[in-house]
């Protein structure tokens, strides 16, 4: 992208876990500058407990499995999060 590489890297965040251990991981995820964006995430509930963390720490989302419409409502025109 723009003449650097791009490198992906799966990290899962089990959406069975509970919101705090989501939150966790996604705050360390957020607050590291190797990580420039976010595609997944696994369900709404799991983008409901994060969403926050990574509009704050200005990385995009892109949740291809989060339908839930309240999801769209809430962070729908922010500009950092995708479904």
């Amino acid at each position: 992208i723009w003449g650097r590489p791009l490198h992906a890297e799966e990290i899962p965040i089990d959406p069975r876990a509970d919101a705090m251990t989501q939150q966790r991981l996604a705050a360390q995820i957020a607050a590291d500058p190797t990580y420039v964006a976010v595609i997944g995430l696994g369900s709404s509930e799991t983008l409901a407990a994060t969403a926050d963390l990574f509009i704050h720490a200005r990385k995009p989302v892109v949740s291809y499995n989060s339908t839930a419409a309240d999801i769209l409502r809430a962070y729908g025109g922010s500009g950092w999060i995708w479904r």
